[in-house]
């Protein structure tokens, strides 16, 4: 469980570290970063997640995620992890469902805070 929430947390870092409209901007670094961010602020609780695991499963996968993500929506995004294997997209979001309360709404303020960070530097 909890390397689970550390895997998702380091990877949000990164995606959007690595990475304001309803798509991703994945023109440059940080275009990319910053439209993520706004994306995931936009979203309630379990779409984050959703959203998160799906980038997450992207960035593991692809080679180059910022051009693989470039233009999506949230549920282009999500279609795509489903896309790549739907197995390891639902594993990751059945692992998150599992830890406790307590600790899943920690990760979603954690998630939340990052993208706050994130979505300030498009300023």
């Amino acid at each position: 469980m909890k390397r689970f929430a550390v895997m998702m947390l380091a990877a949000l870092g990164a995606f959007f570290m690595a990475g304001c409209g309803d798509t991703i901007d994945g023109t440059d670094q940080k275009s990319f970063q910053s439209s993520s961010a706004q994306i995931a602020l936009g979203l309630d609780d379990e779409q984050l997640i959703e959203f998160v695991a799906a980038a997450n499963l992207i960035d593991e996968r692809e080679k180059e995620p910022r051009k693989a993500l470039d233009g999506m929506t949230v549920g282009d995004v999500i279609d795509k992890a489903r896309e790549i294997d739907e197995k390891a997209f639902e594993d990751k979001l059945e692992e998150f469902n599992k830890m406790p309360e307590a600790v899943r709404t920690q990760i979603i303020k954690e998630i939340r805070s990052q993208a706050e960070v994130a979505a300030g530097s498009r300023e």
